[in-house]
């Protein structure tokens, strides 16, 4: 559904919105490539919640899940 184009510019959201200090969850990937889609020529609508869940299987560099402990 992405062009390899279109994956490099999520990385590269991904990457630059760790760098600002804001990370990136999966709620605002998703948006991101929604808009990405959506400035296709012609435009296309946004993938699946559930077409992102294998996406994200197919690139699990993009997301590391950080737990932490509560302060007591």
């Amino acid at each position: 559904m992405l062009s390899e184009a279109q994956v490099a510019a999520i990385y590269k959201y991904v990457e630059d919105s760790y760098l600002r200090g804001y990370g990136a969850t999966k709620s605002m990937v998703f948006a991101a490539i929604g808009f990405v889609k959506a400035k296709d020529v012609p435009p296309q609508k946004a993938p699946s919640w559930r077409w992102f869940q294998q996406f994200l299987k197919v690139h699990p560099e993009l997301f590391r899940t950080v737990k932490t402990k509560p302060i007591a």
